[in-house]
């Protein structure tokens, strides 16, 4: 009553009239000291103060808990499915991305073996060649007759010095079918390598069945690489969706639980006091 309070008041009330003038004074004194202790204090934050949950706030919070967990469940429930699907499609991806791998390097071989075959570079198609042993020098005639299945060749020869060719040509079957080289070799033989006839053309031209073939084999795989492509871009599309599913999975239950952790708390903001309050007297 001096007009300062020696201790920290929890309510007050400052609603009470005088009679006289007496109490008017003690009245006024009071007011004005409860006004300066007020004004002293720190502002109290509504946002962040909480009171505590009544019983029939707790029993209503833990109907609400019941179904969150049974959400959870489910939610559990599809992520283990969505799950074992993302790790499926994994294996998936990985088992295409081999595929692609393994028909690359089919691709890879495949053009090399062309490149090899498909060359200006020239090559032996066929060969003669005249090494005899005797016992002693004796003069010999030897014809001989090759035959190539192919026309643009190239026909060498060569002697030791030792003999000579006749009648050596090279001409073309009637049918179109390959080359003929021919001729006789004459000399006096005895032991030896004395003459050889060698029958080249170019690669590209000897293997050019092979080559096509090899062309239509590249062709082939690399239309089943881009085959490949198409499909892994498909299951990478698909893995991403099982990825964003699980997330978005883990998302909601996370979501979820931290309601429930709210919901089991023992206390509530002033907000939600507020809203428990109406959503009760909607209900009655």
């Amino acid at each position: 009553k001096s007009g300062c309070l020696s201790y920290e008041p929890v309510v007050f009330t400052i609603d009470s009239l005088p009679f006289d003038d007496e109490e008017r004074k003690l009245n006024l004194a009071e007011r004005v000291s409860i006004l300066q202790y007020i004004s002293s204090l720190r502002p109290v934050e509504l946002e962040t103060s909480k009171v505590a949950k009544t019983d029939y706030v707790k029993q209503k919070d833990e109907a609400v808990i019941g179904k969150f967990e049974g959400e959870i469940s489910g939610y559990n429930k599809r992520l283990q499915e969505t799950g074992e699907k993302y790790s499926a499609k994994l294996k998936e991806v990985e088992g295409v991305e081999k595929k692609i791998t393994d028909m690359r390097s089919q691709i890879k071989t495949l053009k090399e073996a062309m490149d090899e075959k498909n060359s200006p570079n020239l090559v032996v198609v066929n060969t003669w060649n005249f090494n005899k042993m005797w016992k002693f020098f004796k003069k010999r005639e030897k014809e001989f007759e090759i035959f190539v299945p192919f026309e643009d060749v190239k026909v060498t020869k060569w002697d030791n010095g030792n003999c000579t060719w006749e009648n050596f040509r090279s001409t073309l079957k009637e049918d179109g079918t390959g080359t003929i080289v021919s001729g006789k070799l004459v000399g006096n033989f005895m032991r030896g390598l004395y003459a050889t006839v060698t029958v080249e053309m170019k690669k590209q031209d000897k293997y050019a069945v092979q080559i096509l073939e090899l062309k239509k084999k590249i062709e082939s795989s690399e239309k089943n690489e881009k085959e490949l492509e198409n499909e892994l871009q498909r299951t990478l599309l698909n893995t991403e969706e099982c990825k964003n599913e699980v997330e978005l999975l883990r998302v909601y239950i996370d979501e979820k639980r931290k309601l429930i952790d709210e919901y089991n708390s023992d206390w509530m903001t002033l907000e939600e006091a507020y809203a428990k309050l109406c959503e009760m007297e909607k209900q009655t």
